[in-house]
């Protein structure tokens, strides 16, 4: 995807988190759309909401373990989040 693709990816999340906040996967979307522009806080913060409304969300756990990874979290944190993942998987 082109940089404005990205940008208009993040818009169409953020709409759908408007019009259904209480759907994880809008959630999930709009995690992974910040994550692509490399928006991390923004889409760590999503993911968790995400994570709130859908505790079993494999998906979730692993963009998020991505994201420890890309903010230089210490890597236990990155580690917990895959392992999360795969249990759920």
């Amino acid at each position: 995807m082109q940089t404005n693709e990205y940008s208009s990816a993040v818009a169409d999340a953020e709409r759908a988190v408007q019009e259904r906040p209480g759907d994880s996967s809008a959630y999930e979307a709009l995690g992974a759309a910040y994550f692509e522009v490399e928006r991390y806080t923004e889409a760590k913060a999503a993911l968790e909401q995400a994570l709130r409304l859908n505790p079993a969300s494999a998906a979730a756990y692993e963009k998020i373990g991505h994201i420890h990874y890309r903010l230089d979290s210490p890597p236990e944190q990155a580690v917990a989040a895959y392992e999360r993942a795969i249990e759920l998987d």
